[in-house]
């Protein structure tokens, strides 16, 4: 008992942020995509440059999408596009940062509502069980269940959340989960119920047999709460919106993670984003950390891009640096009186994509695909004694060295559809991918940014170590499973 007081302590203790590294969701009209037209992994250059003295973010937060992992649902995951995520969590995780895997599908698949569809709970289930076996070893991989649920009801997604928890726990992953909230998650909204059952009353019941989640909000600044505008409404619009599900957390003795907030380049906007990041910290009881939307080698003129123009630093930068780090023994201050007036109308959705064609070349290309995940699904249901909470001191799991990979890339397991498959040495094309947004893409078309500074040879070096432990941690995975 006293070793899992410790732990926990050591779990609440972990205050995270950094940046959302957007791009491998990219396109989501295009299924499966071709590497480097459609999508790409963030570079090696990204993790060097914002883990860096630029930034000190100690969290990666890697959106991706459902259909491209595992193309058939409770089929098996697709080699080259898992070999690129377990390339960015070695890379990421090796060089002491935090990786959170977000599955970027506001609970659709296909477009298809989970839970509410022929989608049922237990696909997202048997996803999150796998993705659980191979990365649950690791302590510094948290789990995203889900961006953004939203145009459905609270107690579908409350089946959904519980379904997956159940499978993670089922393999024997203590790693923290973070739950969000119907209705794009906000936080503005958490106890509003125009959407339907609101979270603050739904979501009491999500159950973890791990007893290690947080709740993940998100929250804009713009008149809409939805991101779509660099103009905000007030230099404290940011504290106030927090305010009433900061205090239902703490209530209800719930952790809190501010998965995406963002604000546009002028003065008000960084006194919004900076008295809100001062509240967070201040509140770090209930708040473990951020991450801000967004970054990427995509996002060219976007107007939340934290990426440099050449040698020169993203504005918003500068605002949130001095939040990176706070002590989670602060006392909470009072909370500010959250708005009287509820939206009349649903909130638009997120930030989307830049539509603008790629300009780079992949960087992780992984020469031998991993061995095919077996098509047996996990079992979902929950183990009748909790795991043991990760402390956040831990060192990453390391993939046993002397596995080398078959120089053969085997033949994927989804018999419907044929797996992605990723170009080792193909430069992208010049089409230009198409974005598929639902309540419209940014109003200027981005232009390609410049990338990050390039990394040392010694950081190169780390990188190609660290991708050829993410294989063979793959391929240790499916040796375990064959035995």
């Amino acid at each position: 008992m006293l070793l899992l007081l410790l732990l926990l302590a050591q779990t609440r203790a972990l205050y995270v942020t950094g940046v959302n590294l957007a791009v491998m969701e990219f396109t989501p009209g295009a299924l499966p995509g071709v590497y480097g037209v459609d999508y790409r992994l963030p570079p090696f250059d990204e993790i060097v440059y914002y883990a860096g003295a630029a930034a000190n973010f100690s969290t990666f937060r890697l959106p991706f999408l459902w259909e491209r992992l595992q193309p058939v649902a409770y089929g098996a995951l697709d080699a080259p596009y898992l070999a690129n995520i377990s390339a960015f969590v070695a890379n990421a995780t090796g060089a002491g940062a935090h990786v959170i895997l977000d599955v970027h599908n506001y609970a659709r698949y296909y477009g298809d509502v989970v839970g509410e569809s022929s989608v049922n709970a237990s696909a997202l289930a048997d996803l999150w069980g796998r993705l659980a076996l191979l990365f649950g070893p690791n302590p510094r991989v948290l789990f995203g269940l889900m961006n953004e649920p939203n145009t459905m009801t609270t107690e579908a997604w409350l089946g959904d959340a519980n379904a997956a928890l159940a499978a993670i726990r089922a393999a024997n992953a203590s790693n923290l989960v973070l739950v969000p909230g119907n209705a794009w998650t906000g936080a503005h909204s958490w106890s509003q119920d125009w959407y339907g059952t609101a979270n603050a009353v739904a979501m009491l019941n999500v159950s973890d047999p791990g007893a290690n989640f947080a709740f993940e909000v998100h929250q804009y600044l713009d008149a809409g709460f939805s991101g779509n505008s660099a103009t905000c409404v007030s230099a404290t619009v940011g504290s106030e919106a927090l305010a009433n599900f900061t205090g239902w957390a703490r209530a209800h003795g719930y952790r809190a993670f501010l998965g995406e907030y963002a604000g546009g380049n002028n003065s008000l906007c960084q006194a919004a984003v900076t008295d809100m990041l001062a509240y967070v910290c201040a509140n770090a009881d209930v708040y473990l950390g951020w991450t801000w939307w967004a970054g990427g080698p995509w996002w060219g003129a976007y107007r939340f891009t934290l990426e440099p123009t050449g040698e020169t630093a993203a504005p918003q930068l500068a605002w949130i640096t001095p939040y990176t780090s706070c002590a989670a023994t602060v006392a909470p201050t009072a909370a500010p009186t959250p708005p009287t007036s509820a939206p009349t109308a649903a909130p638009t959705q997120a930030p989307t994509p830049p539509t603008s064609a790629p300009t780079q070349v992949p960087l992780f290309t992984p020469t031998a695909a991993p061995t095919v995940e077996p098509t047996v699904a996990p079992t979902v249901a929950p183990t009748t004694a909790a795991p043991t909470i990760a402390p956040t001191t831990a060192a990453p799991t390391v993939a046993p060295t002397t596995v080398a990979p078959t120089t053969a890339a085997p033949t994927v397991a989804p018999t419907t559809a044929a797996p992605t498959v990723e170009p080792t040495t193909v430069a992208p094309t010049t089409a230009e991918p198409t974005a598929e947004p639902t309540t419209g893409a940014p109003t200027a078309a981005p232009t390609p940014g410049a990338p990050a500074s390039a990394p040392t040879d010694a950081a190169i070096a780390i990188g190609a170590v660290m991708v050829a432990g993410g294989a063979a941690l793959v391929l240790g995975y499916v040796a375990s499973l064959a035995s």
